[in-house]
């Protein structure tokens, strides 16, 4: 009698919903990538790809990561999660399975948008600041355990993202700055996460 080899475990789907604001390259630098390095070698789980939300007036919503988990979701959702975590994604992180049923949230790291005015200010504010210019004073200010979260241009804005530990420190650190650049006239500072 030969020896018949055991089914193939059947495949779950999870998409992990992050409250990130990035196009796809950056959501593929920061989130796609590293969550695919980390899960893919292990045979538990695969990054199939992602997805970026849009919402009316051009701004966006969330992205999404896709996951395919060989065999069952319950033994490996903690070891998802974590990894997760591991590549800094966003408090709120939602882990959604194929019926649209939020399984769990996870997430680390504050997000903080600041969106520039790109059409109303005078053109030598434009002529001498860029949105590098802000980048490089919002980091200064915040100081180190923050960073640059990506950004996202529309057709009269843009918007930088930054993440840190906790959002009312880099609240008060960018808006204590603020005012000293040019290009921070008019913007608005919201909390994404």
């Amino acid at each position: 009698m030969m020896d018949q080899a055991a089914p193939a475990p059947a495949e779950t789907f999870l998409v992990a919903r992050l409250p990130a604001r990035v196009g796809p390259l950056i959501r593929g630098e920061l989130y796609e990538d590293p969550l695919a390095d980390l899960l893919d070698p292990t045979g538990i789980a695969e990054v199939t790809g992602g997805g970026t939300m849009m919402a009316e007036g051009g701004d966006i919503k969330f992205v999404d990561l896709e996951i395919c988990v060989q065999g069952d979701l319950a033994p490996v959702l903690d070891d998802i999660a974590a990894a997760l975590e591991k590549i800094n994604v966003p408090r709120g992180t939602e882990l959604i399975d194929d019926n649209g049923t939020t399984l769990r949230t996870c997430g680390t790291r504050a997000i903080a948008g600041l969106a520039l005015d790109g059409v109303s200010l005078p053109q030598e504010v434009y002529d001498s600041c860029s949105a590098d210019d802000v980048l490089d004073a919002m980091l200064d200010a915040m100081g180190p355990g923050h960073g640059y979260a990506g950004f996202h241009a529309m057709a009269e804005t843009t918007v930088l993202y930054f993440f840190g530990d906790d959002y009312a420190t880099m609240e008060k650190a960018m808006k204590k700055r603020m005012p000293k650049v040019p290009l921070c006239q008019n913007a608005e500072l919201r909390q994404i996460a």
